[in-house]
This record gives structure tokens, C-alpha cells and sequence, in this order.
């Protein structure tokens, strides 16, 4: 997520962690308007990444204000407390389209 975050900071936008309790990741704030990113992370090529149903329903219900930003290429190098691996960005959703459609 912190990824995700910078992302979003680099582009003017003030970020709110709010994966421990909503249905998104962190939501994106910049000129009035809230943007509701999912944070996706995989080993693999990222072509396919799997949400749960809490997710797909609150994307439903606020198209056009989410994001799906999908890290790829996560490489374990050694497990140590918090941190994990690394992460390369592949795909990211910006602006307010909501560029995956949740069916």
C-alpha cells in the first residue's frame, strides 16, 4: 500500500489508510473529490487478481470513483517483520474513471 500511496502523493493527492475497516484499501483525496483505491499485490504477471465480495459490491456501488492498482512481479526476498519483499508497478488506474468493471 505504500506503493499505492506515494503514488497517489506524487500526483497532489492526501491519502487515508482504510484497509483495516472499509471494502478499499486507502482513499485518495484532491479538490473535493474521493477517489476509493484497491491495492492488489502478486508474484505472478498480474494479468488476473482475484477481490472479494465486499469489494466487488462497493465498486459496483461507486463507479467511477475507484481505482484498482495492481503491483506485480512482488519477489520474496527474505521474510523478515514487516517487510516482505519489493514490488513493481504494472497496471494503475488514475484519474476518475474506474477502469476494471467488477461484474
Amino acid at each position: 500500500m505504500k506503493v499505492a500511496g506515494a503514488y497517489f502523493a506524487a500526483r497532489d493527492y492526501e491519502c487515508e489508510d482504510t484497509s483495516a475497516d472499509k471494502p478499499y484499501d486507502l482513499v485518495a483525496r484532491k479538490d473535493g473529490e474521493s477517489v476509493f483505491v484497491e491495492v492488489m499485490g502478486t508474484s505472478a504477471g498480474g494479468e488476473q487478481v482475484f477481490l472479494n465480495r465486499n469489494e466487488v459490491l462497493h465498486a459496483q456501488a461507486h463507479h467511477g470513483n475507484c481505482v484498482l492498482f495492481i503491483l506485480r512481479g512482488i519477489v520474496v526476498e527474505e521474510v523478515t517483520g514487516d517487510a516482505p519483499g519489493r514490488a513493481e508497478v504494472l497496471r494503475r488506474s488514475s484519474g476518475r474513471g474506474c477502469q476494471w468493471r467488477p461484474t
